[in-house]
C-alpha cells in the first residue's frame, strides 16, 4: 500500500470587481488589451490550466491536460460567478475536473469551498463570519453539486472562533501556513505540548521554469526510506502563480503533475482523500489572529504594520485603520435598520439572510417569488417586497465592502479600495432610499482621517467625493445613456437591458435639423434586483461632436406628458428646433431643470463605459470615411507605388502612412468578418510584405486568434473524413499566411478544438473499412499539416 503522498493546492481568486448597480465589470484600462483584470487573468491562467500543454523535446504539443483534475484547489465564489457568465468553457472545465478528481481520489473531490467574498474572518463579527461561511458553502453546493469537505479562509486568516464557525458548518479541514501552528501534541493524549513555531515552508523560487525540477523538489521533502508511517508533502500558493504571475507556469505545473503521476512509489492526491485514509493523529494550537501574507498577525488589514507591495517604499499605510473604522461605523449604523425591516416581513431573519445567497445565484422572477413565499410572514404587497429586497441587498453590499483586497496594497486611492468604497456607497444609497435619512456625512468624516500618500488626493473623503460618488447609478443615469444612444440608433429595440436594469421605450420622437438632432420620449425602467420601477420622460438635443444637452423627469402618465406647463415647454423646444433656432432650444432645455424639476445632464454625466460606447458611435462614420479616402489614394497610386518598390525608391512619408492605414484596415476587416475568399487575404499579406507595412500586431493577433478558433469550430461541426474539406485547406493556408506576417497567435482554444478532432479521427479509424479511401488518406495528410501549423505532434496507426 502506498503511504507517500503529494498534494499541490492552488488558491484561485479575484476580488469582486463588478459595478454594484450593474453586476458587471466596467472597463479597467490597466488590464489592456483586455476589458478588465478578470478577463486578462482568465486568458493567462484560469483557461490555460483547464487545457494545459505538455511538450516534447521539439516544443510540439503531445498532450492537453486539465490541471484542475490533479491538484487541490479553491476558486472564489465571486470569480466563479464571473466565469460562469463570461468564460463558460473555462467554468465548465473546472466543474468537470472536480467530477474527474472524485473518481481519482476514492470519492473525494479536488475542489474546496472559500469564504464568500474573501473577508478577513477574525476581523468580522460573529454574524458576518457565519454569513461568509454559509454563503461560501451554498455557492459551492450549487456549482459542484456536493457539499465541501474543506474551506479556504481568506489569506488563511484565522483565530479560534473562526475555526469553531467552520466546524459548526460541518467543514472538516482548512489550510494554514506552517508558521500559524503554535504547539502540537498527539491527539487525545494529555501530554506536554511541543513547540511548532519553527516549522518551515517549501521554497517556491523559479520552480515553474522546469516542471521536472518542481516535482523533484516536492519528492525531496519525503523520507523515502520510511516505510511504516504515512507521509504527505503539500504546497499551497496563489493559483495565479500558474500562468499569470509566472508566464506559462501552467505548463510547468502540468509537467510536474505528469511526472508525479508516472511514479509508482507515491501518489498525487488531495486533502480529503488523505484524511479519509489516515485520520489526524495530532492536535494543533494555532497562533491566534494570524494570516499567511502578513508577518504582523492581521496588521495588513487594520493598521500600518509595514506590509505592502513594495512598489512605493516611502509610502505609509496609516489609512488602513480609519478605513476599517469608517466601514465598521457604517455597518453598525445600518444593521439595526436592516434587521428591523426584515423582522417586519420575515419569519426567521437569520435564516433568510443565510438563504439570500440562493437568490443572489438565481435572480429569476420565479426564484424571487419562491424565496419570498418561503420566508415571508404573510403575503406581501409589491411595495413591501421592494423594501424587503432593498434591505437584503444592503446587507449583501455590507459583506462585499469588507473584501480583503481593499487593505492589501499601498494607498487609500488604489483600485481595490475604490471597489470596496463603491459597495459602501451602494449601502448609503439604499439606506437613503428606504429611510429618507443620510449617513454620508458621518461616514465621510471618519474617512477623512485616512490620509493618502498622493498629495493631490488628500484623503479618503476627497477620493470618495471625486472618484466614487460619480459612479453612483440611479434610474435617471441609466436612462441618460439610453436617451443619448437613441439619437443615433434608429431601430433601437423597444426592450433594453443594461446590467441589472430593464428598460422599455414607450414612445420616442426624433427631429432633425441639419447635423443636429432632437429626441423626446418616455421610458419605463425596472431594477431586476429590487423590482423597483420608474416611468421617466426625456428630451435630448445633439448639435455635433460630443455636445449633448438633455433633461429627464417623472412627468409621465400612460406614456403621455400630461402637465400642461411641461407640455407647453416641450412643444416650445420642438418648435424652436424645427425652425432651426437650435441655440434657443438648448437654452430652453437647460432651464427646464429649474422650472419643472427636470434633471439636467450632458455627456460628462455618463459613466466611462457609456462614454466609450457613444464615442465609438460618434466617430464610426468619420473613421469609415477616413479609411475610404485612404483606399482611393492607395488605388489611384497603386501602379506608381509598385514601380517605386521595384526600383527601391522609398515612397513619401504621407503615402507610407496611407499604405499602413489601408493594409492594416483591410487585414483587420477580413479577420473580423466571415469572408473566406483567401485569395484576397493572400494579396493583403503580399502587399504588407512588399511595402514593409508597420502592422498593428496586437490588434491583428486578437482578431486572427478568433478567426482561427471559429474556423476550427466550423470544421468540428461539419467535418466528414470521406469528403473534401475546403475549411481544412483554408485553416492551413490562414495559419501559414499569419506566420509569414510574424503574428504571435494565442492558439490554445483552437488547439483544444483540434485535439477533439484528433479523437474523432481516431474513432473513425476504428470503424472505417480498409483499405481507406484516397479522400480519407488525403484528409489525414491535411490533419498532419494543420497539426504542424498548430504546434501539435500526434501520430496515427493507419
Amino acid at each position: 500500500m502506498i503511504k507517500k503522498f503529494v498534494c499541490i493546492h492552488g488558491h484561485f481568486y479575484q476580488p469582486p470587481r463588478e459595478n454594484p448597480w450593474l453586476d458587471r465589470i466596467e472597463i479597467q484600462s490597466s488590464a489592456k488589451p483586455y476589458n478588465d483584470w478578470n478577463e486578462r487573468i482568465t486568458a493567462e491562467c484560469y483557461g490555460p490550466n483547464g487545457y494545459s500543454r505538455i511538450l516534447n523535446d521539439k516544443n510540439k504539443i503531445i498532450q492537453v491536460q486539465n490541471n484542475y483534475s490533479y491538484i487541490s484547489f479553491n476558486i472564489g465564489p465571486t470569480l466563479l460567478s464571473w466565469l460562469e457568465r463570461q468564460a463558460y468553457a473555462v467554468y465548465e472545465s473546472i466543474l468537470y475536473a472536480d467530477r474527474v478528481s472524485i473518481d481519482l481520489n476514492n470519492g473525494h473531490g479536488n475542489a474546496l469551498a472559500q469564504v464568500y467574498n474573501h473577508s478577513i474572518l477574525p476581523l468580522c463579527d460573529t454574524e458576518d463570519k457565519n454569513i461568509q461561511v454559509k454563503w461560501g458553502i451554498s455557492d459551492f453546493k450549487a456549482r459542484f453539486n456536493r457539499p465541501p469537505e474543506g474551506m479556504w479562509l481568506a489569506e488563511t486568516a484565522v483565530n479560534t472562533e473562526t475555526l469553531e464557525v467552520l466546524a459548526d458548518h460541518n467543514i472538516k479541514f482548512t489550510i494554514l501556513s506552517p508558521f500559524q501552528a503554535n504547539r502540537i501534541r498527539p491527539l487525545g493524549r494529555k501530554v506536554a505540548w511541543t513547540d511548532a513555531t519553527n516549522a518551515n515552508a517549501v521554497a517556491f523560487e523559479h520552480l515553474l521554469v522546469d516542471g521536472k525540477n518542481f516535482s523533484d523538489r516536492l519528492v525531496q521533502r519525503l523520507n523515502m526510506s520510511e516505510t511504516n508511517n504515512p507521509q504527505l508533502v503539500n504546497i499551497a500558493t496563489d493559483g495565479e502563480t500558474y500562468g499569470h504571475h509566472h508566464k506559462l507556469g501552467n505548463m510547468g505545473l502540468a509537467y510536474c503533475i505528469k511526472t508525479l503521476c508516472g511514479r509508482s512509489d507515491l501518489k498525487l492526491t488531495n486533502y480529503g482523500n488523505f484524511l479519509s485514509m489516515f485520520p489526524p493523529q495530532y492536535e494543533v494550537k494555532i497562533t491566534e489572529n494570524t494570516a499567511w501574507s502578513c508577518s504582523h498577525g492581521l496588521g495588513r488589514w487594520e493598521r500600518d504594520c509595514g506590509c505592502n507591495s513594495g512598489s512605493q517604499p516611502r509610502w505609509n499605510q496609516k489609512w488602513r485603520m480609519p478605513l476599517r473604522l469608517s466601514l465598521n461605523t457604517l455597518r453598525d449604523m445600518v444593521n439595526p435598520y436592516i434587521n428591523q425591516t426584515l423582522s417586519l416581513y420575515l419569519n426567521d431573519v437569520d435564516k433568510a439572510k443565510f438563504d439570500y445567497i440562493d437568490l443572489i445565484l438565481d435572480r429569476s422572477e420565479d426564484n424571487k417569488v419562491h424565496f419570498i413565499n418561503i420566508h415571508a410572514k404573510y403575503p406581501l404587497l409589491e411595495i413591501q417586497e421592494r423594501s424587503l429586497l432593498r434591505a437584503l441587498e444592503m446587507f449583501r453590499n455590507l459583506q462585499l465592502m469588507y473584501t480583503s483586497c481593499g487593505w492589501f496594497f499601498d494607498d487609500i486611492t488604489g483600485i481595490e479600495v475604490g471597489q470596496i468604497l463603491t459597495y459602501a456607497d451602494r449601502v448609503l444609497q439604499l439606506y437613503e432610499q428606504l429611510t429618507g435619512s443620510y449617513l454620508e456625512n458621518i461616514f465621510l468624516d471618519q474617512l477623512e482621517a485616512a490620509e493618502s500618500n498622493v498629495p493631490t488626493m488628500e484623503n479618503g473623503k476627497s477620493f470618495f467625493i471625486r472618484f466614487i460618488r460619480p459612479k453612483r447609478l440611479n434610474f435617471q443615469k441609466v436612462l441618460m445613456h439610453a436617451a443619448i444612444k437613441s439619437i443615433f440608433i434608429i431601430n433601437i429595440d423597444n426592450d433594453l437591458n443594461y446590467g441589472n436594469y430593464s428598460l422599455k421605450i414607450k414612445s420616442r420622437d426624433i427631429y432633425e435639423a441639419g447635423f443636429s438632432k432632437l429626441t423626446v420620449g418616455q421610458c419605463a425602467i425596472q431594477s431586476t434586483i429590487t423590482g423597483h420601477i420608474r416611468n421617466l420622460s426625456y428630451i435630448v438635443i445633439y448639435i455635433g461632436q460630443s455636445y449633448f444637452a438633455g433633461c429627464i423627469s417623472d412627468f409621465l402618465n400612460d406614456s403621455q406628458i400630461t402637465d400642461p406647463y411641461v407640455q407647453e415647454k416641450i412643444t416650445e423646444i420642438i418648435t424652436n428646433f424645427k425652425n432651426l433656432e437650435v441655440v434657443k432650444a438648448i437654452l430652453l432645455i437647460e432651464r427646464l431643470d429649474n422650472e419643472v424639476k427636470f434633471i439636467k445632464f450632458d455627456f460628462m454625466s455618463l459613466s466611462r463605459d457609456h462614454q466609450n460606447e457613444i464615442f465609438n458611435i460618434l466617430i464610426e462614420e468619420d473613421l469609415k470615411f477616413a479609411v475610404y479616402s485612404a483606399e482611393q489614394i492607395f488605388l489611384k497610386n497603386y501602379s506608381t507605388l509598385n514601380l517605386m518598390n521595384k526600383l527601391s525608391i522609398e515612397p513619401p512619408t504621407i503615402l507610407k502612412r496611407n499604405i499602413n492605414l489601408v493594409i492594416n484596415s483591410r487585414i483587420i476587416d477580413f479577420l473580423k468578418g466571415d469572408d473566406d475568399e483567401f485569395s484576397k487575404f493572400e494579396q493583403m499579406v503580399e502587399d504588407a510584405n512588399r511595402w514593409h507595412v508597420d502592422l498593428l500586431i496586437d490588434d491583428i493577433a486578437v482578431f486572427a486568434t478568433k478567426k482561427i478558433y471559429y474556423m476550427l469550430k466550423r470544421i468540428e461541426s461539419k467535418f466528414d473524413f470521406n469528403s473534401e474539406s475546403e475549411l481544412l485547406k483554408h485553416a492551413i493556408q490562414m495559419l501559414k499566411l499569419l506566420n509569414s506576417l510574424k503574428i504571435s497567435l494565442h492558439l490554445w482554444e483552437a488547439q483544444n478544438v483540434f485535439f477533439g478532432l484528433i479523437v474523432s479521427l481516431q474513432n473513425s479509424l476504428k470503424t472505417e473499412p480498409r483499405p481507406l479511401t484516397m479522400t480519407f488518406k488525403h484528409n489525414v495528410e491535411k490533419f498532419y499539416e494543420l497539426a504542424q501549423q498548430l504546434d501539435i505532434d500526434f501520430s496515427l496507426n493507419i
